[in-house]
């Protein structure tokens, strides 16, 4: 594995945001697409960026670690084990600057992929509250994933140790979009619903909500931009102690899309812009992402 780093300050925002670059190289394992492999490539280069600015942590007795090996022909791969290590890491990827390089070749009749990213990285503050979440393929904590097939039941299990306020957003790279999933669409016009102290929520499941006051639950299952291709898609949680009224400005293509139940959306880039936004203006704002892979079925 080839490592470089540059890390810079970014003078648009505060301190704790900085601009890391580093490109990850892997083997294609048998079991893996062309695809697969180059978004893997992609997500350890910016894992292994933020551990290498930012550093990280061990929490709930799990942890993040480098593991060394050598392939055929003397070639060299470090693989990032973690499930969730966003949630680990003392940083977050926050957006690329640029596209993510592709780059293949082959050694000993294997196929080899390195990925270089460059952007932005942002530091974990200490203000954060250590909220725990997962994603399910069922609505039981022991079903707990980060691959779904396409089309399967999709829940997501939150539990947080402080009285608080939460939205949930999806990123999609493949639509250039981003969706907000949380607060449910009968409560399209609210901008976060109110979560208590100690009590697991369980996302996405009619049978086990226990959201206050009770609305209808959009209930989801994720499908494929490109039907021949897995694709890796990421969950934006935003957290505050405190209530938050701002949301974006979702887009429609139509007005009677807008009037219907249909999931609110904007573009990735804009989506990302007022995420920063909302993080400088609101200081009890925080926020952490996790990454899950649909496959093709």
């Amino acid at each position: 594995m080839f490592l470089a780093l540059f890390v810079v300050s970014d003078s648009l925002f505060a301190q704790k945001i900085k601009v890391a670059t580093a490109t990850y190289e892997l083997r294609q394992e048998d079991n893996m697409t062309k695809n697969q492999a180059q978004d893997k490539a992609v997500l350890y280069a910016r894992l292994k960026a933020i551990k290498e600015v930012f550093g990280e942590s061990l929490v709930q007795n799990n942890s993040i670690y480098i593991s060394n090996s050598e392939g055929a022909g003397g070639a060299k791969s470090s693989q990032l084990v973690a499930s969730t290590a966003e949630t680990y890491l003392n940083g977050e990827w926050v957006e690329d600057i640029d596209a993510p390089v592709i780059k293949w070749k082959i050694i000993d009749n294997e196929s080899w992929v390195s990925a270089t990213v460059k952007g932005k990285v942002k530091e974990r503050s200490e203000k954060n509250v250590s909220f725990k979440v997962k994603t399910l393929s069922c609505p039981k904590t022991e079903c707990e994933t980060n691959e779904f097939n396409e089309n399967q039941d999709f829940f997501v299990e939150f539990i947080t140790p402080s009285d608080g306020y939460l939205s949930i957003y999806l990123e999609v790279p493949t639509e250039n979009m981003a969706y907000r999933l949380l607060p449910y669409k009968a409560n399209k016009s609210e901008s976060c619903v109110k979560v208590s102290s100690d009590i697991p929520y369980t996302f996405f499941s009619e049978e086990l909500n226990n959201l206050m006051p009770a609305v209808a639950v959009d209930e989801l299952s994720m499908s494929l931009t490109n039907k021949n291709h897995g694709e890796q898609n990421t969950l934006v949680f935003l957290f505050s102690k405190t209530r938050f009224e701002s949301k974006p400005i979702f887009i429609w293509n139509s007005q009677k899309e807008a009037e219907m139940d249909a999931i609110p959306g904007l573009g990735l880039k804009d989506f990302q812009t007022w995420h920063l936004k909302l993080e400088r203006e609101l200081k009890t704002m925080q926020s952490t992402k996790l990454s899950f892979l649909i496959k093709p079925n």
